[in-house]
Parts: C-alpha cells; sequence; structure tokens
C-alpha cells in the first residue's frame, strides 16, 4: 500500500494481514462492504480503513480473497474474537503513521505481534 509492504508469519495459526493508508475514499464503498453495524461503527474515516483492513486481513487468513461475499466477513469488533463459518479468528487492529495495520489469525486467543 503506498510503497509499504506487510508481511505477518506465524508457525502456529493460519494468518492474514492487510495495510492501507488512511485517505479519502468513494462513500458508497461503504455501503458494498459493510452492514449496518458497521456502518453504524464508521465515524471517521480511519474507522472505515478499521473495517476495511479487518475483512481483507480475514479474506486473506480465510484464503478465500476478496473473491468472497466481502459484506459477510465480519469486522467486529475491530480487536478481538470473531466468528465465522463454524470458525473462530482473533484480529487486532492498529494504526501506525497514517496507515491501519490489521492481522487476523484463525485461533480463539490473544496474540502478539512484534514489529
Amino acid at each position: 500500500s503506498h510503497g509499504l509492504v506487510a508481511i505477518a508469519i506465524s508457525k502456529e495459526y493460519e494468518i492474514g494481514i492487510d495495510i492501507e493508508l488512511i485517505e479519502e475514499r468513494k462513500k458508497d464503498l461503504g455501503d458494498f462492504i459493510c452492514t449496518s453495524e458497521e456502518r453504524a461503527y464508521i465515524g471517521e474515516i480511519k474507522d472505515f480503513f478499521e473495517i476495511w483492513t479487518s475483512k481483507e486481513s480475514m479474506v486473506k487468513c480465510i484464503g478465500t480473497g476478496i473473491r468472497s461475499k466481502i459484506k459477510e466477513i465480519p469486522a467486529l469488533p475491530i480487536n478481538g474474537l470473531k466468528e465465522y463459518q463454524g470458525d473462530f479468528y482473533y484480529s487486532k487492529c492498529f494504526k501506525k503513521n497514517d496507515f491501519i495495520i490489521s492481522i487476523t489469525v484463525k485461533n480463539n486467543t490473544h496474540f502478539d505481534v512484534e514489529m
């Protein structure tokens, strides 16, 4: 994303990561990717990118990529446990400079991130 690359490595879990620059976006993109609950979460532009990167990191973890029905992929809670199609995923999202980074692992427990 804008000259940055994010790599996530785990010896124990299936993992996905996404990084995006916080920047203006098309308003209708939120309608395309977000549930009504996720749209209600968005108050600032960074909130949209938390939703977007959370979904992206999860589809990368699952292995389906963006081809999946993106609106069905849970983004909330941004930091915490999610259930999808009978499996548990734990996600973390954080801001680094002008970027949002989300990491999701297929597991139901907290994990540490080293940078």
